[in-house]
């Protein structure tokens, strides 16, 4: 599959998902415009950037009015601050990847794409939904992450409600990558497999993981197919104790972990995903053998 002749606009270009989208986009063949918008790293902070158009820093329109419109979005960018009481991460989530960022989304309107895929999350539902769980589902989010992503999907369903950009949402579950931040579960492993950290484990509940390589296709796919409101992109679950299980198995290594319900009385969300309405001969995917044996290979 080939993309020559497309021009795609990734924001948060420099985050973790930025760093393998923007490359497998060129690798596909497309023009790739890589924004960093304010309070991004020019650079990306755990890994080196392979891509070979350089990450482009937007500050305001100006910086915009110098690029070329592009014919799909992929919107990348987000920024959290959980130290932060409940109220203050609503307020602080919503000012830095909305309203500061007003300028980006009207110059976008004025220069309406084909696609806009905004990445959200599985976060926004939780144990208030019912199972199991679609892309027709209402979320009920019940953190201030949830929330504004949920927000945020109503947002950009209005500002192009009157342009022809088909605007599409990925639910995406939890991504594991080789310089994923440390507090992610595979990380976590690791460092307890070959760093004798000790960690705390979710027993009793499941974890759905997806490999960077699949998500970053998944999402080129998604904006390539662009026919729904909502993807829903996880895969089957499985057990927290299976897959540490299978590290040990893999590294050869025991864990220095503790089994704990963190989550007591709350069952694990069942969902129906569309990953496999996405399926195509070029899409990647990644068994959890694979994806462990890379990520100790990569370290």
């Amino acid at each position: 599959m080939r993309l020559d002749g497309q021009r795609f606009l990734v924001t948060g270009a420099t985050g973790r998902l930025g760093c393998d989208l923007c490359p497998r986009l060129e690798q596909l063949g497309a023009e790739v415009l890589p924004l960093v918008l304010p309070g991004y790293a020019p650079e990306p902070k755990r890994m080196a950037w392979i891509g070979h158009t350089q990450p482009i820093v937007i500050n305001q329109i100006e910086d915009l009015n110098r690029l070329p419109p592009p014919d799909r979005v992929i919107n990348l960018h987000w920024q959290v601050q959980r130290e932060k009481p409940f109220t203050a991460q609503l307020l602080y989530e919503l000012d830095t990847n909305l309203h500061q960022l007003s300028f980006v989304w009207d110059w976008l309107k004025a220069h309406p794409p084909q696609s806009f895929v905004h990445l959200s999350s599985i976060k926004v539902f939780s144990h208030l939904n019912t199972h199991p769980i679609n892309s027709h589902t209402e979320p009920q989010p019940i953190t201030p992450y949830g929330i504004i992503k949920q927000a945020t999907e109503r947002f950009f369903d209005a500002h192009f409600a009157d342009t022809q950009t088909q605007v599409s949402h990925v639910r995406l579950s939890a991504v594991a990558s080789c310089g994923e931040h440390p507090s992610q579960l595979m990380s976590r492993l690791y460092a307890s497999a070959f760093q004798d950290t000790s960690i705390q484990l979710n027993s009793g509940h499941s974890t759905a993981l997806l490999y960077i390589d699949e998500a970053v296709d998944l999402m080129i796919q998604v904006a390539l197919q662009a026919q729904q409101r909502c993807y829903l992109l996880t895969p089957p679950a499985i057990a927290n104790e299976d897959i540490a299980r299978e590290f040990e198995r893999i590294s050869e290594r025991s864990l220095k972990a503790e089994y704990v319900d963190l989550m007591p009385g709350v069952s694990d969300a069942e969902f129906i995903s569309d990953i496999p309405s996405l399926q195509a001969d070029w899409v990647r995917s990644t068994s959890l053998s694979a994806m462990i044996e890379e990520f100790i290979a990569l370290h």
